[in-house]
């Protein structure tokens, strides 16, 4: 796998990412997905095959984007779920930016990792 790090132009334009000066603001690197669970609200939940970080839900597993949590728009949801969905079929590995302020560890930037 090359260290070459490629995100969506769509995610670019839409999402917006968490301050870099935020106590609570996390990443993780090469993320493999075992599910992508779409809520009736337009969230959705990301359950990695290894924990990203002990804060988050289900022993660390567990990250999620909502529309107005995080900076994230209504729009910037459904760009980061497409960028979601579209890494798991190819079984990709992502790079993700959340905040660890709860438990949810709602994320503002997914990367498709190469």
């Amino acid at each position: 796998m090359s260290s070459t790090k490629t995100m969506l132009p769509l995610a670019a334009a839409i999402a917006c990412t968490i301050s870099a000066t935020s106590a609570d603001a996390a990443s993780a690197q090469d993320v493999a997905i075992d599910y992508v669970r779409v809520t009736e609200k337009g969230a959705f939940e990301v359950r990695a095959t290894q924990p990203i970080d002990p804060l988050c839900a289900d022993g660390g597993l567990i990250f999620t984007v909502a529309p107005h949590k995080n900076g994230v728009s209504g729009d910037g949801a459904k760009a980061l779920l497409s960028i979601a969905l579209t890494a798991y079929s190819l079984e990709n590995p992502i790079d993700v930016v959340f905040d660890t302020s709860s438990a949810e560890c709602f994320a503002s930037e997914i990367l498709i990792a190469r």
